[in-house]
């Protein structure tokens, strides 16, 4: 039987496909990294925006509440302003009646 070269494969043949072996594997190896971390990057982004929806709603509530306890104490004081300026307007008309009724006595 005569050697030759197709039936024995050479060194740098088994090591070229050696080398592939291993680059291919690693470059499934690197895709499936990557391919897990756009995966992990994509759920973050989804959990970012829940968080940033949650947040909104949690400081639109506060702000809401917030600014109703102002418009309670607003609408409070300004109850108090007019007590204190039909006081006012009563002593004041008192006070013009009873100078009215000195000047021009009754009888």
């Amino acid at each position: 039987m005569a050697f030759t070269s197709e039936s024995t494969p050479s060194p740098s043949t088994s090591y070229g496909a050696l080398v592939a072996d291993t680059f291919l594997g690693f470059e499934l190896e690197v895709n499936l990294t990557a391919q897990a971390i756009t995966e992990a990057q994509e759920q973050l982004c989804q959990v970012i925006e829940v968080k940033q929806e949650e947040d909104l709603q949690w400081w639109m509530e506060k702000s809401w509440e917030e600014w109703m306890s102002e418009w309670d104490s607003v609408v409070l004081v300004d109850r108090k302003l007019d007590r204190e300026a039909a006081k006012h307007a009563m002593v004041e008309i008192w006070k013009r009646w009873l100078k009215v009724s000195f000047r021009f006595p009754l009888s």
